[in-house]
């Protein structure tokens, strides 16, 4: 494997990216002046895969590209930044953006990047890792300590050493800049995938042969086949019932990362 620049950018990224991102709104102020302590907001889950050619538009509302990739760190989930294919004096580039420059649309359920065209052509240009193993794979944001949404997606994941699905979603949680959950598709059971918290799952760049991505859930298979699934793919469910979130989690024996408040109620 050629490590590019990008191998040495995309861990700094990482360890220099704020856990949260901005959201459009802003703190309110009492009579005095001071800030006043605003209640948590409940989480907001949307589908990472949104990513995949998706177009993302500056604060000013103009498109500046597409997102190609987004770089997630193995052990927490942290999304480092996004690989934006944008168009610059007429040839395209992939350039890496810190997720801390994209802001969370509440209203219009989207991301945007708060970042303009003039400063996009004044960054580097991405350069992916290339594996002269996997060629066909193309362009990768994958390093020892960081994996790319797109060989993610449709990677095989075990139930400790039994096959167990494939990775059909990732599910991002855009305030915290987190991959909270990993849907995953089982073989032959029915269309609803199963919904993973990412700190069930541990993953393997080198199995089961060079070049693949493997995940892996340490749970036997038989316990697995009760776990909780994504009816209908609707991630919207899983903001309005703090109960099943909470479910989910506590399946795999985790507490959630945020506070699953149930209706009318401050409470956890």
């Amino acid at each position: 494997m050629r490590l590019s620049k990008s191998a040495v950018l995309v861990p700094l990224l990482l360890l220099g990216a704020a856990p949260l991102i901005a959201q459009e709104g802003g703190a309110k102020q009492d009579t005095q002046g001071k800030e006043k302590t605003q209640p948590e907001p409940r989480p907001v889950f949307i589908d990472a895969a949104l990513g995949a050619k998706a177009t993302v538009n500056g604060v000013d509302g103009q498109p500046l590209g597409t997102i190609h990739d987004h770089v997630i760190d193995r052990k927490s989930g942290r999304v480092g930044g996004a690989v934006l294919k944008v168009e610059l004096a007429g040839e395209s580039r992939l350039v890496l953006v810190p997720f801390g420059r994209f802001v969370w649309d509440t209203a219009g359920r989207q991301l945007r990047a708060d970042i303009s065209k003039e400063e996009l052509a004044k960054m580097p240009e991405f350069e992916p890792i290339e594996d002269g193993q996997a060629p066909e794979k193309g362009n990768s944001a994958s390093t020892p300590k960081t994996l790319a949404s797109t060989e993610l997606l449709r990677s095989k994941v075990l139930a400790e050493k039994d096959p167990f699905g494939t990775v059909s979603g990732l599910v991002l949680e855009p305030s915290r800049g987190m991959i909270a959950f990993v849907l995953i598709q089982p073989a032959g059971q029915g269309s609803d995938p199963y919904v993973v918290p990412w700190q069930a799952t541990t993953w393997d760049s080198k199995a089961p042969t060079e070049g693949s991505l493997q995940g892996v859930v340490a749970m036997a298979l038989d316990k697995l086949s009760s776990a909780p699934r994504l009816e209908r793919g609707d991630l919207r469910s899983l903001e309005t019932d703090p109960s099943a979130l909470k479910g989910i989690y506590a399946f795999y024996g985790l507490e959630p990362p945020f506070r699953t408040r149930e209706a009318g109620s401050g409470q956890r």
